[in-house]
């Protein structure tokens, strides 16, 4: 057996040993002799202390999650396409139906190119769709203004 004087570093045999170096605080150092018992008094701050960033780092996940997912999840959407004297269009709606709008284009525009004009918005579809009757298609309809 090495004399503690000559036996470097605190392993978990030397703990064992000569708990007094390591823990001198403890009178009664029997019943932390078990090995998990020793693990548990030495690494039991570090547990809790991992499982406390466990928590804060999920829950900071999960608030980014449902904060970009809450963005993403608003989008317009395509509800028809139509065409009128020279140009074609395409109505588009809010993701809760409450407000419409045209994107417009020359009839011989590409598709993939980017619209002409791009309208205010509409309370209904009726509204938009005689508005580009009324300005873009050329109609004369009742509901046109003179």
């Amino acid at each position: 057996m090495i004399p503690p004087e000559q036996e470097v570093g605190y392993s978990y045999i030397s703990a064992l040993r000569y708990p007094h170096r390591i823990f001198p605080m403890i009178t009664d150092f029997k019943k932390y002799i078990g090995k998990r018992s020793w693990i548990k008094l030495v690494f039991g701050g570090y547990m809790k202390l991992i499982q406390i960033l466990k928590v804060a780092a999920i829950s900071v996940v999960s608030g980014f999650t449902f904060v970009s997912t809450s963005n993403t999840a608003l989008a317009d959407y395509l509800n028809s396409q139509g065409s009128g004297g020279n140009y074609r269009y395409e109505l588009w709606s809010s993701d809760d139906n409450s407000t419409y709008y045209l994107k417009i284009w020359l009839y011989e525009a590409s598709p993939a190119s980017s619209p002409q004009t791009t309208t205010r918005e509409f309370d209904s579809t009726r509204e938009a769709l005689i508005y580009f009757d009324c300005n873009y298609a050329e109609r004369s309809l009742p509901e046109c203004p003179k």
